[in-house]
């Protein structure tokens, strides 16, 4: 867990999934574009306090460059990750993940959380991901 304000780097964390708690500001996200993607590859979103952002293991996020400049000392957010993951480990994408030996592998590895960050082991978000990744909904 730890707290964070914009970060226009992009990475990804190949060994845990990560949810963001927006308290402050505003700012507008990147989702998979890595460093090495062609500009506007990605999905942008706009988030603001009181916002909550799951973002799985391996895809790529920053805050976008263009993300007002008035805003960034404003936006601050919360991250955490789920119970008993490993400390994130970021990756920065410069290379393709073909040429990173077992990088797919261990994002392929990392499990479905056992529970949705804001609603507990009942909340929607573990039969979305289970469903949508072929896993079995317990």
């Amino acid at each position: 867990m730890g707290t964070w304000g914009t970060i226009k780097l992009k990475h990804f964390h190949p060994n845990t999934h990560e949810c963001y708690g927006i308290f402050q500001g505003s700012s507008e996200l990147v989702f998979g574009e890595g460093t090495s993607d062609p500009k506007g590859s990605g999905v942008t979103c706009n988030v603001k306090t009181g916002d909550v952002v799951v973002v799985p293991a391996g895809v790529a996020h920053a805050s976008t460059p263009e993300a007002k400049e008035d805003t960034e000392a404003e936006y601050s957010y919360l991250g955490v990750y789920p119970e008993d993951s490993p400390h994130y480990r970021s990756e920065l994408g410069k290379k393709d993940l073909e040429e990173k030996a077992g990088l797919i592998e261990e994002v392929a590895a990392v499990p479905v959380p056992p529970q949705d960050p804001l609603c507990g082991r009942s909340g929607p978000l573990v039969k979305i991901w289970k469903s949508a990744t072929g896993n079995s909904v317990e």
